[in-house]
């Protein structure tokens, strides 16, 4: 029995605090422990250490049971430049739970910009046109737009006219993220079209605070 199996889960808990994770000698059992709350922390604390062992760790918890675990090891590697993992993470682009497929486009989206790699462009556009999932197509229209596509950024704007409202509020949260000096206008446009016309008090409060944010 090793030391680890004797911690309860708030000792379990106080070891992401107490040591850093890269010096962490029971990180390996924190990735298989039985208590997703541990795997899923895990998962979310590791975008934070870029190195081949974290690499493989979020590689292990991309495969997790947990479909959370999963969706937040996609999301955390975003900043490797493996070609293994922009393998495994088309494969759940292609095949897994919503919430998995649209963090993996985000990530292939970041590693390609970071190994400056242009095939995920045409792979992702093979995926594209299955996809039914509007979040998951946002993803997909934040993901081009930042491949070069600019042709997207109006895609990610008619997003703010969705029906929902939650998905308005993820229209924004996009938009927000890709804002820069040559957009800069006409997202804060469109954000004050939408404000003028919103009914939503979520929404309403979000764009108002995105305004102040990037105006």
């Amino acid at each position: 029995m090793t030391q680890y199996d004797s911690f309860d889960f708030d000792e379990k808990m106080s070891l992401f605090e107490s040591i850093p994770i890269d010096k962490n000698p029971y990180i390996w059992n924190m990735a298989y422990d039985e208590d997703e709350e541990i795997r899923l922390f895990l998962s979310i604390e590791l975008a934070n250490y870029k190195s081949a062992e974290s690499e493989q760790l979020l590689l292990q918890l991309i495969s997790d049971q947990s479909d959370i675990v999963r969706a937040n090891a996609c999301d955390s590697i975003y900043w490797s430049e493996s070609v293994d993992v922009l393998d495994t993470l088309f494969e759940k682009a292609k095949n897994d739970v919503y919430l998995v497929r649209g963090y993996a486009v985000l990530s292939i989206a970041d590693i390609s910009i970071n190994s400056k790699s242009d095939f995920s462009t045409e792979k992702l556009s093979m995926l594209y046109p299955k996809e039914k999932s509007i979040w998951v197509r946002m993803c997909y229209f934040q993901s081009f737009y930042r491949l070069g596509n600019e042709n997207y950024l109006t895609d990610l704007i008619s997003s703010l006219d969705s029906k929902k409202y939650n998905y308005r509020i993820a229209a924004v949260n996009f938009l927000s993220d890709i804002v820069n000096e040559s957009n800069r206008s006409i997202i804060m446009k469109s954000f004050e079209q939408r404000l003028n016309i919103e009914k939503n008090k979520a929404v309403i409060q979000l764009i108002t605070q995105r305004i102040k944010e990037i105006g």
